[in-house]
């Protein structure tokens, strides 16, 4: 029984079944979504891309934007409120992720988060050298000269990190705005 352990081949896998090969990915962003980090007070978008081809196919990417938020919460605990708090480096790298996928930089607002939905890119990910369980971003691109094709107007999903499952939506044009006047 310890050459069929031995004849697995487990050595040659990760046990991190989201990770992905340090490279170059053809993707989509597959979703933008609000994600609430309970534990530290603390609003992040999410922006995921999805790879297209190859022997990673349907495995998603991705990359998180802290937006340093302070929040109120209501009677079950849900934030009721939020204050952006970014310093400007912060600012910079979460704009830049959205003129990275097309966005004009003068029209990096509440409607551009839904935009960039279905957008096209190349996405290059690389292992963090401080801390091997995490991969970062380090390059997006748009593709082809692809566009996103999602509407302006549909509500973008706030979910906590250990539900998957969206608990209540943030209307985009208040939640997107208070943030993108911070921009």
């Amino acid at each position: 029984m310890n050459d069929l352990m031995a004849s697995l081949g487990l050595d040659d896998v990760s046990s991190d079944t989201n990770s992905i090969p340090d490279n170059t990915y053809d993707c989509f962003v597959a979703d933008v979504q609000y994600v609430w980090i309970e534990a530290k007070n603390r609003l992040s978008d999410v922006i995921t891309y999805q790879v297209e081809f190859g022997d990673h196919k349907g495995s998603r990417i991705p990359h998180w934007f802290s937006l340093g938020t302070d929040a109120s919460f209501d009677a079950e605990g849900n934030p009721n409120g939020y204050k952006p708090n970014m310093n400007d480096k912060q600012k910079q790298f979460y704009k830049k992720a959205f003129t990275d996928l097309g966005i004009p930089e003068n029209e990096v607002n509440a409607e551009a988060r839904n935009r960039i939905v279905g957008q096209k890119c190349t996405v290059t990910v690389k292992t963090n050298a401080k801390d091997t369980r995490y991969q970062n971003v380090t390059s997006v691109k748009v593709r082809n000269g692809q566009s996103g094709t999602q509407s302006a107007n549909e509500p973008v999903s706030l979910v906590r990190p250990s539900n998957p499952n969206p608990e209540f939506t943030v209307d985009n044009a208040a939640a997107s705005n208070d943030l993108a006047s911070q921009l």
